[in-house]
């Protein structure tokens, strides 16, 4: 085992078996897993948040450190993971960032980890064929505003941040 915690961050997108994939590896031992997460996502107002009430006072005050606190709540949740001999797994809200509207197309959390010397951060990606996950959001009523196009541009913006591919073509 590693002298550093160590976070297993899992993106993709809605409709593609994240969910199945998240109780998978979270019914391992060893593995903690927690569910949509991101540092990306923008904060609601009004929603209710007891646990977040810093999140809320930046959201009032339109301070941009969040991304940050979330980082450090990561670190701060696999160290006792790693005390307790396990390790993190985090499934990404990676819709957040890239779905929907006026979403950065970025997902930050991996950079952030991987930029510290404290902890080791992995990524772990799952796909499945953007046509499928698009008919699986219209099915379940979650597609809003996308078109099928709309869709397509997001997914090529998930696959060029998770394997570095330049968006080229229609879908750019």
């Amino acid at each position: 085992m590693s002298d550093r915690p160590r976070v297993v961050l899992l993106s993709h997108q809605a409709c593609t078996g994240g969910t199945l994939w998240m109780r998978t590896l979270g019914a391992m031992d060893g593995v903690r897993a927690l569910s949509e997460i991101s540092a990306d996502a923008e904060p609601e107002p009004g929603r209710f948040a007891p646990l977040a009430p810093i999140e809320q006072y930046a959201l009032a005050e339109g301070v941009d450190w969040v991304p940050d606190l979330v980082t450090d709540q990561v670190l701060r949740v696999a160290t006792h993971c790693h005390t307790n001999g396990a390790t993190l797994l985090l499934r990404l809200h990676s819709h957040s960032s890239f779905v929907r509207t006026g979403a950065p197309g970025r997902d930050t959390l991996l950079a952030r980890l991987r930029a510290r010397d404290d902890i080791e951060a992995h990524a772990l990606w799952t796909v499945r064929h953007p046509a499928a996950s698009y008919a699986a959001l219209v099915k379940n009523r979650w597609h809003g505003e996308h078109t099928l196009e709309s869709y397509a541009r997001a997914f090529r913006a998930f696959l060029a941040e998770q394997i570095g591919i330049e968006a080229k073509g229609p879908f750019r």
